[in-house]
């Protein structure tokens, strides 16, 4: 099974950071990222969460603003953080579940503040 760390060095082969940062947030639209299968509706809704994070940088991709970039990726970042936290109260996710999806997004988060 590949680690949170591993997924991201795959992402490195994309040479666009904002690509990368596509890349990695995919990763967690991955069905069994935890290696377990996670309750449908928390899945449901960290997806839709990762998602708009997605469009959102791919929104910043093509904004030749800086400021409005800094505004897209600020929200793909709310959206990331608002995932994290969805998982984190789940009671229906085990405790090394969330442990790993928190350690995965606070990693795509470190990515985001690149763009910035």
């Amino acid at each position: 099974m590949e680690t949170a760390r591993s997924i991201i060095v795959g992402c490195q082969t994309v040479t666009d950071p904002f690509g990368r940062v596509d890349c990695a947030l995919e990763e967690l639209l991955k069905p069994k990222v935890c290696g377990v299968k996670i309750d449908r509706q928390v899945r449901r809704d960290f997806a839709r969460s990762v998602k708009r994070a997605r469009q959102l940088v791919t929104q910043a991709e093509v904004t030749v603003s800086s400021e409005q970039v800094g505004i897209l990726v600020n929200g793909a970042d709310k959206k990331l953080r608002s995932a994290a936290l969805g998982i984190r109260e789940a009671d229906e996710v085990s405790r090394s579940c969330r442990k790993r999806l928190g350690k995965m997004v606070k990693e795509r988060r470190a990515l985001l503040d690149a763009l910035r």
